[in-house]
């Protein structure tokens, strides 16, 4: 979204490209030729200016949609390093997994829009994370059916960690 202080000087380059155009009325045909070319060039350039501040609106936005993609995780990841209940650690590593799974699927579809080399390097990047995602998934399970003590897993990004926060 644009930011009131761009839409306004659009909106005010948008009156002086007007205020030209009514110029251009009391001018010879000649000069409103010249004039009508000059005209539809700077409203093109200002239709070309809205659309790149709408672009960079957008990137912006996806940015920040992913930044805080990344806290809601590093949120529930917070919440089960230091947990000494089983339970809460439990709960939490599965809120971290589905808010992986929504990380993964934006950067799936950011990848999808890019062409060559650098998206397949970003899709083997995000098949990486979803193999060690997976991997998360299935210790969790085997945490969930009570097989073992304290768990220790290493989540998506790699990092191990168990509960209370104790690595092992």
């Amino acid at each position: 979204m644009p930011t009131p202080a761009t839409e306004e000087r659009l909106a005010e380059i948008g009156r002086r490209i007007e205020h030209l155009e009514t110029r251009a009325q009391a001018a010879t045909p000649e000069a409103k030729i010249v004039a009508k070319r000059r005209v539809d060039a700077l409203w093109k350039q200002q239709a070309s200016a809205r659309a790149a501040v709408r672009e960079t609106a957008a990137g912006i936005e996806e940015e920040l949609s992913q930044l805080g993609t990344r806290v809601d995780i590093a949120e529930q990841s917070a919440v089960a390093d230091v947990t000494k209940d089983r339970r809460t650690f439990v709960d939490a590593v599965e809120a971290e997994l589905l808010r992986w799974d929504v990380y993964l699927e934006r950067l799936q579809v950011k990848a999808a829009t890019t062409a060559g080399n650098t998206r397949e390097q970003a899709e083997a990047a995000i098949s990486e994370l979803r193999r060690h995602r997976n991997a998360l998934g299935e210790r969790l399970g085997e945490v969930r059916s009570g097989g073992g003590g304290i768990p220790v897993i290493a989540d998506p990004a790699g990092e191990r960690r168990g509960c209370g926060g104790r690595d092992r």
